[in-house]
């Protein structure tokens, strides 16, 4: 999809959920059911980021103040307020959850406050979750994610995918060696032609220096293609619909 119909696609998401958002809600702590539990999740994340729906972000935004500060949260829930509130929260708030996130060693609080950090998308995240990579507080297994977040969002993958060329040499030493080797599959999202030529031109260097790298650089040029001709195919039809998905006045 191209970047100029993201938003169209974001309000067709949000216009489908009818009115599930009444019906599921926040819910309560009791609510055991797992196909529950994963629907509220699913209908709050589309009400929130794609619908921007003043009501559900207010609440987003009190549980993140209250996960901050320490105070029991609703964990059913917790992953997917902290997502709403970093879509539209500002630098200032990415602060606030990153030094809470590098002072805790708790993996309970760790684990959702890392989450959150790569939902932000005010302008220059990509270049503050970039600098993360090398943080000493990282953890091997958390490098990763702070790069591969902004990897298919139409906001910020060109210039994800433009960091990531320049700063190759430096990951394939930071990343683990089978993270690594995953790298060709991350530019895929933007679906361009002229991607496949430039995939062997950039990791050319590298794959005799990764098992397994040629193999996924295949793929990848290979799942391109049928992202390409899949555009080709449907693209007139898409924007037929999407158009029809006026922004909000």
């Amino acid at each position: 999809m191209g970047d100029e119909k993201g938003p169209a696609f974001r309000r067709l998401h949000d216009a489908v959920l009818g009115d599930l958002v009444d019906r599921y809600g926040w819910g309560n702590e009791s609510e055991k059911d797992s196909s529950v539990l994963k629907t509220r999740r699913l209908v709050l994340s589309i009400a929130g980021v794609a619908g921007k729906r003043p009501a559900v972000i207010k609440e987003a935004r009190q549980r993140t103040e209250d996960f901050l500060a320490g105070k029991e949260v609703p964990r059913e829930t917790l992953t997917t307020a902290l997502r709403i509130t970093a879509e539209h929260g500002d630098e200032a708030l990415f602060d606030r959850v990153l030094e809470s996130f590098l002072n805790t060693d708790d993996i309970r609080r760790r684990r959702p406050l890392r989450s959150a950090l790569t939902g932000f998308r005010f302008k220059g995240v990509v270049k503050r979750l970039f600098d993360l990579v090398e943080h000493k507080k990282l953890r091997s297994n958390e490098r990763g994610s702070m790069i591969w977040a902004v990897a298919s969002d139409y906001r910020t993958r060109a210039e994800a995918w433009s960091r990531i060329k320049s700063m190759l040499p430096k990951l394939t030493k930071i990343l683990p060696r089978r993270g690594a080797r995953y790298l060709p599959y991350y530019p895929g999202s933007s679906c361009q032609a002229e991607l496949e030529s430039e995939l062997d031109s950039v990791f050319a260097p590298w794959l005799s220096q990764f098992d397994g790298m040629q193999r996924h650089l295949n793929t990848a040029k290979e799942q391109l293609g049928q992202c390409i001709a899949l555009r080709a195919a449907y693209g007139d039809a898409l924007s037929t619909i999407l158009a029809r998905q006026a922004p909000p006045e």
